[in-house]
């Protein structure tokens, strides 16, 4: 491996919503110091001077990731040098992509935890219909157009990537092989040999043929195959944010275990990294009427979340309320005091990272929804 130097480049894009365009730039980030700097591409001069900037770690700076720089969204397109791309890819981190169907087993948060216990990091997740556009781009490569979707394509399906340390065969081997008793004899610890409904019907792992091909038709750095609509129901179902500090501290899944053992459907999942207007428009109903908003806003912009719509237990009619009960009162030591069970009590840590953000007013409920899963 090459002797790191203090300085790395990347070559990344920025939304400008003001002028609606799509802005290139140079991100340099220095190891030494987590000082980052913005050089616009066209223009050929500096945006950002050099300056420190909490949040931006070189572990996430990576081809198809996006980082935060005060406020802007950045998407990683590509490396801007040979000696950035030689040195991180010498690493040996890869992503990986699996696709699972979310109501082939109410217990989906066993197999997110297994992959948490077994160091991977969740890059992108979301749930979406196999529409005709995602048929036709697996259809196209030679490699996806072998794998065994017939049985995702009646319901919504749940595509996650992840990143580790030669993360496609690791993801192959804690997930094992289709076969299960392959998977019995020579990997008994895998999930398929304890979890026999995840069989290959039910979860696909992308292997080295495919996993750059599924990484572009769903998450894409550029140039996008498809247009991906997050699959959500919108009729009283309600909004769940599972908040940056909790997903940073590895209790995403521990979060949807509870919401599971309460018998809520988890009807739609997207993790996504909230622009500042997103976030101000999302929760503009505190602004000025709850002292802790400047703390909520800063929370949701510190990182990526995951956004959940919840459908309420089989006859509900008022799932909003329902489920802000088990979420708990917001400030954590009431919640712990008078809810230990809630999931605030649980995994909050203060009343700004209380876990979890959920809709407060039922008539709000379709707006945030709708907001989130198909505004964003």
């Amino acid at each position: 491996m090459s002797t790191l130097r203090s300085q790395c480049s990347f070559l990344v894009e920025w939304f400008d919503t003001e002028s609606s365009t799509t802005r290139t730039f140079v991100l340099n980030f220095w190891t030494n110091d987590q000082n980052v700097e913005m050089i616009d591409v066209k223009k050929n001069k500096i945006f950002l001077r050099k300056t420190s900037c909490d949040g931006v770690l070189l572990k996430d700076l990576f081809v198809g990731n996006s980082v935060k720089v005060f406020s802007r969204i950045l998407k990683i397109v590509n490396y801007a040098d040979a000696y950035t791309k030689n040195y991180l890819e010498s690493t040996n981190y890869q992503c990986s992509v699996a696709l699972f169907r979310p109501h082939a087993n109410d217990k989906k948060s066993e197999l997110l935890q297994d992959l948490i216990n077994h160091g991977f990091e969740f890059i992108n997740l979301v749930m979406v219909e196999f529409n005709e556009d995602i048929k036709k781009a697996m259809s196209q490569s030679e490699s996806t157009a072998r794998i065994p979707i017939s049985s995702m394509l009646n319901g919504p399906v749940v595509v996650f990537q992840v990143r580790s340390i030669n993360a496609v065969q690791k993801l192959q081997d804690v997930i094992g092989p289709e076969d299960r008793e392959e998977a019995l004899s020579n990997y008994p610890h895998s999930v398929r040999s304890r979890y026999p409904q995840w069989n290959a019907t039910n979860l696909y792992v992308a292997n080295e043929d495919t996993y750059q091909q599924l990484s572009h038709i769903f998450f894409p750095t550029s140039d996008p195959k498809v247009t991906l609509r997050p699959h959500c129901l919108l009729n009283n179902t309600t909004l769940c944010i599972i908040k940056p500090h909790a997903l940073k501290q590895g209790n995403m899944a521990n979060i949807l275990r509870v919401i599971e053992e309460n018998r809520f459907e988890i009807s739609g999942m997207r993790m996504l990294l909230m622009d500042h207007s997103s976030v101000v428009r999302l929760l503009e109903i505190y602004q000025g009427v709850v002292s802790e908003y400047p703390g909520y806003v800063t929370q949701l912009l510190s990182g990526k979340c995951l956004a959940l719509e919840i459908n309420g237990p089989l006859g509900t009619q008022d799932t909003p309320q329902q489920f802000r009960e088990l979420a708990g009162p917001a400030n954590v030591e009431v919640a712990k005091e008078l809810r230990p069970h809630t999931i605030r009590a649980k995994y909050g840590r203060n009343p700004v990272e209380n876990a979890v953000h959920v809709t407060d007013l039922p008539e709000d409920a379709y707006f945030e929804v709708e907001f989130v899963f198909r505004t964003i």
